[in-house]
C-alpha cells in the first residue's frame, strides 16, 4: 500500500502542471461557450381547470376528471389555433414553428393547475407570450371547456422576470472544469500505461544490474549555446554543476583500485544528454588538479568543438588516418588548465571502419602515458555501431539515461549489447532529473521492494544511497 501511494504521489508531482491547467483551461471554455449563448429569461402564467362551474356539489370523480382535461388541454396549448392568432396579435416577426419552441406548458401532478411558460431575449416579451397565449388558449377553450363543465381561469398572470435563467454561467464554468480535470486524469492514465520511460533512478537499478553513478537534474538553464551547455565554466554553484562534481568522485571511487581512468561516455541514443555530460565532467576533472584528455568519437554528430568554441580542421580522424601524427598536434586551445580536446576532425566516411581496425586503442595507450584521465564520446548505441568499437578499447564505459525519454527496453538493450560486445560498464548516469529529493524513509522503502539494492550501497554511504535513489 505504501509502495502504491508514493508511486501515485510521484505521478502527481509529474503532471501537476497538468492538473492544474487542464481545469483552468476547462473553466475558461465554458466560460466562453457561456459567453457566446444567447440570454434567456423565462415568465409563467397559470390556469386553474375549475370543476364547480354548473355542478352543486364537488367530488372526487369530479376532481380526477377535471384533473384529466388538465393533462389533455396541456396538449393543446401549443397547436395552431392557439398559436396563430398569438403571432398576428403581437405582430411577431417569426412562425408558428419558433414561437412553440419559445413555449413549454406543464400540468402540475395532482393539482388542477396548467402552467404556460415563454422564454425569451427580453424579459417583458417573455411575460407577453406568456400571458397571451394563456389568455388566447382561455378565449379558443370556452365553449369546449362549457360542454364539460369546466372553467378554465387565468389564475395568475405572468409577471416580468427580473433574473435570466440561461446561460448558467457558474454550471458551465464548473462542468468545464470538471470534464477537463477528468480529461485530463485519463490521459495521464493512459500515458502512464503506456509510457515505459525511465522516471526514477529506481526504475533504472531495476531494469539493468548497474550501479547509478549520478543523478543530473533538469536544468532549464541550459540552453543550446556553446556557454550554455557548461554550467562547469559558467555557473559552478548550478545544481547541474555540483551533481557532475559528485559524478566525478563517485567515478574516481570506483575506479580507485585501477589506476588511471579511461571511460567511453554512451548513451542508446544521440539526444541523450552524452555530450554535455562529457563535456561538463572533463571540465570537473581538469579544475580538481587532474591532467584530462577529451576525445570526441561521434562522427555522426560532432559538437564539442561547438560546446568550446574551437576549430574542428583536425582531430581524431586526423589521428585515424594518420597514425605517426602526435595526438598533441590535435588538440584544440579550450583554454582550460589541464584540460586537451581532441575533437572529431574532418568526418571520414570509413570511420566505423577505422575504429574496428584497432587504430584507437595505440591513440589512447598514448595519451594515457601523460594523461590520469580520458573521456570518449561516442554515438549513440542503438543508432550506430561506433560506440562498441570504441567500448572495447577503453576500460569501461558510462551509460547515460536521459529520464522520460529512454525506455526500459532501450536501456536494456543497450547495456544487453555493450556486454555482449565484452565492453565493461562502470555505471549509469540518469539525465534531466526533475524531481531530485530523498530520505531515509524512502531507501528503506526502496530496499524493501528491491532487495538487491542493498547490495549496490551500503546504509552508511550517503552518496551512493542518493545516487540510486533519487526520487
Amino acid at each position: 500500500m505504501g509502495s502504491e501511494l508514493r508511486s501515485l504521489t510521484n505521478i502527481a508531482r509529474r503532471w501537476w502542471w497538468l492538473l492544474i491547467v487542464a481545469p483552468l483551461l476547462g473553466v475558461i471554455v465554458g466560460l466562453l461557450i457561456s459567453s457566446r449563448q444567447e440570454t434567456l429569461y423565462a415568465a409563467t402564467a397559470q390556469l386553474v381547470i375549475n370543476p364547480s362551474a354548473g355542478q352543486g356539489s364537488i367530488d372526487s370523480g369530479t376532481i380526477q376528471g377535471a384533473q384529466n382535461l388538465a393533462n389533455t388541454y396541456q396538449q393543446l396549448i401549443t397547436t395552431w389555433p392557439v398559436l396563430d392568432p398569438v403571432i398576428q396579435k403581437l405582430n411577431l416577426p417569426y412562425g408558428r414553428d419558433e414561437l412553440r419552441s419559445k413555449i413549454t406548458t406543464e400540468a402540475v401532478p395532482n393539482t388542477l393547475i396548467l402552467t404556460v411558460t415563454a422564454s425569451d431575449g427580453q424579459p417583458e416579451q417573455a411575460a407577453t407570450l406568456a400571458n397571451t397565449v394563456a389568455q388566447q388558449f382561455h378565449d379558443y377553450m370556452t365553449i369546449q371547456s362549457k360542454a364539460a363543465k369546466v372553467d378554465i381561469v387565468l389564475a395568475v398572470p405572468a409577471q416580468t422576470p427580473t433574473a435570466s435563467y440561461a446561460p448558467r454561467t457558474a454550471l458551465y464554468a464548473a462542468l468545464g472544469g470538471m470534464l477537463a480535470l477528468l480529461g485530463a486524469c485519463g490521459l495521464v492514465v493512459a500515458w502512464e500505461y503506456f509510457d515505459r520511460s525511465i522516471k526514477s533512478p529506481l526504475e533504472a537499478v531495476a531494469a539493468v544490474d548497474a550501479s547509478i553513478l549520478a543523478t543530473l537534474p533538469y536544468d532549464r538553464k541550459l540552453k543550446r549555446s556553446s556557454s550554455g551547455l557548461l554550467p562547469m565554466l559558467t555557473n559552478s554553484a548550478d545544481p547541474y554543476a555540483e551533481a557532475v562534481r559528485q559524478l566525478r568522485t563517485r567515478i574516481l571511487n570506483v575506479r580507485r583500485s585501477r589506476g588511471r581512468v579511461r571511460l567511453a561516455i554512451t548513451s542508446p541514443h544521440t539526444d541523450d544528454g552524452r555530450s554535455t555530460i562529457a563535456a561538463n565532467l572533463a571540465i570537473a576533472f581538469a579544475y580538481s588538479g587532474f591532467t584530462v584528455a577529451l576525445i570526441d568519437a561521434d562522427f555522426r554528430n560532432s559538437s564539442l568543438h561547438e560546446r568550446f568554441e574551437v576549430i574542428n580542421d583536425r582531430g581524431l580522424s586526423t589521428l585515424l588516418l594518420h597514425p605517426d601524427q602526435s595526438w598533441h598536434s590535435v588538440t584544440a586551445n579550450v583554454k582550460i588548465p589541464n584540460l586537451s580536446l581532441i575533437p572529431t576532425g574532418p568526418v571520414v566516411q570509413d570511420a566505423i571502419d577505422l575504429l574496428d581496425g584497432g587504430r584507437l586503442r595505440p591513440i589512447l595507450d598514448d595519451i594515457e602515458e601523460v594523461t590520469d584521465v580520458i573521456l570518449v564520446d561516442t554515438p549513440g548505441l542503438l543508432d550506430y555501431g561506433d560506440a562498441f568499437a570504441i567500448g572495447n578499447q577503453v576500460a569501461a564505459a558510462i551509460v547515460v539515461c536521459r529520464v522520460g525519454r529512454t525506455t526500459t527496453g532501450e536501456l536494456q538493450l543497450a547495456v544487453a549489447n555493450l556486454l555482449d560486445a565484452e565492453v565493461a560498464i562502470s555505471g549509469m548516469v540518469l539525465n534531466r532529473q526533475k524531481v531530485v529529493s530523498w530520505n531515509r524513509a524512502i531507501v528503506q522503502a526502496a530496499r524493501e521492494s528491491l532487495p538487491e539494492l542493498s547490495e549496490r550501497a551500503t546504509v552508511d554511504d550517503d552518496e551512493a544511497i542518493k545516487s540510486l535513489l533519487h526520487r
